[in-house]
Formats: structure tokens, sequence, C-alpha cells
């Protein structure tokens, strides 16, 4: 039998839910035997969190990044243990945190961004003579031959990886719109498989994972994994765009595979569903079989909820976007949905601050703004009458300040409304089909779509803009494939 500690923190604050977490992470490793079973005097210890998005300053409780506290514990108990440091690596991340290509470049002032706004560097600065902060994708690589590999026979092999003597995989437990489901241990190699990390759109990238886990259990590194649960996220994660779950849950094993296994089930979801899971199965690094697993500490039933899954449908989604589909892979479907999604409820945040904070509203517009910014399904949203209502009914120009105020919040938040507004069409995957008629903006997702799309000189030429010439302003493309780089794209929808 596996053993898997599955174990129930205690909540010391219930505002925003944060755990005793160097205590729950000291139960769960004791309950497998322990940091000393797998740290020997003077060994170098490399943890891999899941660094992807930052974790607002004011806490760490909140479900985007591997917290700090969990981290701590491992940290803490890998030095009692005897190690000589442990280094905390990631690849930089691509999505939520670098959100520029400037801020892309592989430097140490990217990686110190990213350090600070997931936790790392306050490590650092807490434990300065234990811990180090790895710039991974800026130190010098060593290629190694992969035995046995499916994609990858040979990979300029990380440094971190090649210095350390035991790898920890901490990935947080979430909802992801690549996998589907979840992303625990497997899918926490993304960011360190090189140039694999950009083809999510293919199903070989799980190999890919799968071909560096072998290469680091099968060289006596990687012996653990410790998955944070103690806030979680369901639904449209890896991102804001998800809701919290308050599981208050650390889950420790020696088999990655057994780890998330049993992270699944508690969110009540199933490994089988998970590829790089099942395969890391099939290649004997570990076990999905529930009945081959021994859980230690809490029971499955007495924390187990059930996570709302990712939502990737395009079609149907957004008010005044209509989403002209080819043949589109997951991951476009599920960037494609954060990002709009993420814009659109940028602006029933506004239209919520504007409610909270303009003075002396008409009733009518704080009924039509209500109604905006609680609406959740996105297709039911209306811009096109709540910027009419508030055109209507904005507060003429005055000398009062308060006055002032409140109409300069609503001219702003109409300026914002006016693009919702705007009639678009998104053409993504392969071979999208043609319209009868363009609408008034245009946008070409992806290389596939592009590539397809071989005539952009002739769509141009299919109908002109109104004045009988091309805009830029009107029609765009973002290249990529997956478009995982195309950052500008709510920000162009803004204009």
């Amino acid at each position: 039998m596996v053993e898997v500690a599955l174990v129930k923190g205690e909540k010391i604050q219930d505002e925003i839910p944060m755990y005793d977490s160097v205590k729950v992470v000291k139960q769960a490793l004791d309950l497998i035997g322990g940091m000393e079973s797998l740290v020997k005097k003077d060994d170098y210890v490399v943890i891999k969190p899941n660094y992807g998005v930052p974790i607002p300053q004011k806490h760490y409780a909140v479900p985007l990044s591997t917290s700090p506290g969990v981290l701590e514990g491992i940290i803490l108990e890998a030095q009692k243990a005897g190690a000589r440091k442990v280094g905390i690596a990631e690849g930089l991340p691509r999505t939520g945190m670098v959100r520029s290509k400037g801020m892309m470049k592989k430097n140490e002032q990217t990686y110190h961004m990213v350090y600070t706004a997931c936790g790392g560097m306050m490590l650092k600065e807490k434990y300065p003579d234990f811990v180090d902060l790895r710039f991974m994708e800026i130190e010098p690589r060593t290629k190694v031959e992969i035995p046995g590999g499916i994609v990858l026979k040979e990979f300029d092999m990380w440094k971190a990886f090649l210095d350390c003597d035991l790898f920890i995989n901490a990935p947080i437990m979430k909802t992801h719109f690549i996998t589907g489901c979840a992303t625990l241990a497997v899918k926490n190699l993304h960011g360190v498989v090189g140039n694999y990390m950009h083809f999510a759109h293919r199903e070989d990238f799980w190999m890919a994972k799968v071909d560096i886990a072998k290469w680091l259990i099968e060289n006596n590194k990687w012996r653990l994994t410790v998955i944070d649960g103690l806030a979680a996220l369901e639904g449209n994660g890896p991102g804001p765009m998800g809701k919290m779950v308050d599981m208050g849950v650390v889950i420790a094993s020696k088999d990655f595979v057994a780890a998330d296994t049993v992270a699944m089930e508690v969110m009540g979801l199933n490994a089988l569903e998970q590829p790089g899971d099942t395969l890391a199965a099939w290649r004997g690094l570990g076990t999905v079989d529930l009945k081959k697993i021994e859980i230690k500490g809490t029971p499955i039933e007495k924390v187990k909820k059930h996570f709302l899954r990712p939502n990737i449908n395009i079609l149907g989604r957004w008010p005044n976007i209509e989403v002209i589909v080819g043949g589109v892979c997951d991951h476009c479907k599920g960037w494609l949905a954060m990002e709009v999604d993420s814009f659109i409820k940028s602006i029933q945040r506004k239209a919520a601050r504007t409610i909270k904070k303009a003075k002396a509203l008409p009733d009518v517009i704080v009924k039509a703004l209500t109604e905006f910014a609680q609406e959740e399904l996105l297709a039911n949203l209306d811009p096109d009458k709540t910027l009419k209502i508030v055109e209507e009914n904005i507060p003429p120009e005055s000398d009062d300040k308060k006055q002032k105020k409140t109409r300069k919040m609503l001219l702003e938040l109409m300026d914002h409304l006016k693009v919702l507004t705007v009639k678009t069409q998104i053409f993504i995957g392969e071979q999208p089909h043609m319209p009868p008629k363009f609408a008034e903006r245009v946008i070409l997702v992806g290389d596939c779509c592009l590539g397809s799309a071989r005539k952009i000189k002739q769509l141009r030429a299919i109908q002109t803009h109104e004045e009988g010439q091309w805009s830029e302003k009107r029609w765009i493309a973002f290249h990529g494939c997956p478009p995982m780089d195309a950052f500008e794209f709510p920000s162009y929808l803004r204009t």
C-alpha cells in the first residue's frame, strides 16, 4: 500500500481563511515517516512551488500560488532534518504574473518580481542563510539523456535539478482550464518542460512532463510531494476568475501520482481524467488506484467537496461578441474564456465601485448599475441598455465637489460600457468559417487561425471599412500557439 497523508489544519483566522500551515505540514510529513526519512545531513533540497499569479501582499491566503506558509513548513522540516540549504525554484510564469513581452525577459529583475509577488522573497528575507531563490531560466543548463523518454529523449536540464539531493513538488490545489479539471503535481511541471510549456494544445505536452518526472525519479531526486490545499480554487482557474474554496488541508506523499489521486478525490474529481497522472501510473511512476492507497490522518469523506470544473465554452458567452470557431483546442478556448471574462468582470467591478463611492446617484442609475454588476451570466448583460440609462440620467455639470466627482466617475464608467457595445467577431481555430458580413471589430486569434486564413489580404478586400479603406483599429491579429503571449488582448478590447 502507498501511504498518503491527508491532514485537516487548525484555522487561525476566519475572515480570510488562514491556517497554522507550519503545524499542518509537519503533521502531514510525520504521518509518512517525517522529513528525516528523506533528508540526510548536508543535503541540498529544491522545492518547486506553483508560482503563476501574484498574491496580494495584505495576506497570503488567496489560492493563486503555493502559499508561503506551506513552503515555510517544508523549509523548517528540512532544516530540522539537517539539510544544508533549501532552494525555491520556478520557471518564469507566462500568464497572470508576466503581463508583457518586456516583462518576459529572462533576467534577475523579472525573477525578483515573481518571487516578491508570490512570497518567495519574504521567505528568503526570513531565512537568508538557509533559503536560496533559484533563477532557473537564467542559470546554465546541462544536456542530459532521458532513457526511455517518449517525447524528450534528451533535455537541457535545469541546474537546480542537477544540484539537488531532494526535489519536492509543492503545487497548490486548484482547477485549470488546460486540464479540464485540476492542476496538481504533474501539471506543476508545466513551467519546467522548456519549449513544451508552449505546446499545451498538444496531448504530448503531458508526455513531456512525465519524461521529466521519470528522470527526476530514476535519479532518486523526486521523493516527496506536498499539496497545498489550505485555500483551494474551483471553477475557471488557474487565475482570479476561479472561486476560493476553504479546504484547510495539506496532502503529502512519496508517490506523486497517489498524492494527485487523493487530492482529486478530495476535490470531487477523478484522477483517471488527468492524462499526466494516468500516463505516469502506466509508466510505473505511481498509482492512480485508490484501493492501493492508505490514507493516513483525516478520512477523505470528512473533507471532500465537489469543485466546480472550468467552463471553457466560448459560444454565446458574452454580449455583442460573436465567436466563430474552426478546429480549436481546449487551451485556446480556455485562454480566450479567461481573458474576455476577466475584461468584462473588470467593468462589472467598476460599476460596483461607482455605486459604492459616488454620492447622490439617481435611483434609476443605481438600479441599472446594480443589475449590471451582479449579473453572473455574462451573456445576459445588456451594456447598450445600461449605457443608455446612465447617459440619460447623469447629473449635469455643477460646481458642487461631490456632484463633480460623481459625474466624473459616471463618465469614466460610460467609456468602459461603450467598449462593450461594439459589435465584435472573434475568429479562433483552424479554418474558421467566413461570415456573410464582418462586424465593426474583427479579431483573429492564434497561429492555426492565421495560418488557415491564408487570405488575410483577401479578407481585407471582402468588406472594407465604411470610409472605403483598411482600418488597423478595426482588425487585429494575435499570434501564438497557443496565443498565451497575447497579453494585450484585454487592452485592445478597451480601445
